[in-house]
């Protein structure tokens, strides 16, 4: 995204809002995305997935690991989600990992 960031302002432009923009910021075709994310999903011997798929490893991340920890407010993860409710985003998207379960298991006895 820097990189991005630095071409646009040598280019005299602002930086693009979009997650995804193309090289010269503007949106790009959803074609597009799900082809490079086909690419990379190949290229690191992955399953298939989906924007979506991603989106819920994303939230959950940020749930377990900065939320849970207690360092950062639940509504943080809402807000990139578009969510306005910070419960909704919690409930939608925090995935439990086997190893997050196994950990809790054995710590409750």
């Amino acid at each position: 995204m820097q990189k991005m960031d630095a071409l646009a302002d040598e280019q005299g432009r602002a930086p693009s809002p979009l997650m995804f923009p193309s090289s010269v910021g503007t949106p790009l075709e959803l074609r597009t995305i799900y082809r490079g994310l086909g690419t990379l999903n190949t290229d690191l011997k992955l399953p298939r997935s989906t924007m979506h798929q991603l989106r819920k490893v994303y939230a959950s991340h940020i749930t377990r690991d900065l939320i849970a920890s207690g360092t950062y407010s639940p509504k943080l993860l809402a807000r990139p989600l578009g969510h306005t409710k910070a419960d909704v985003a919690l409930s939608v998207y925090s995935l439990i990992s086997d190893d997050d379960y196994n950990a809790a298991v054995l710590e409750l006895g």
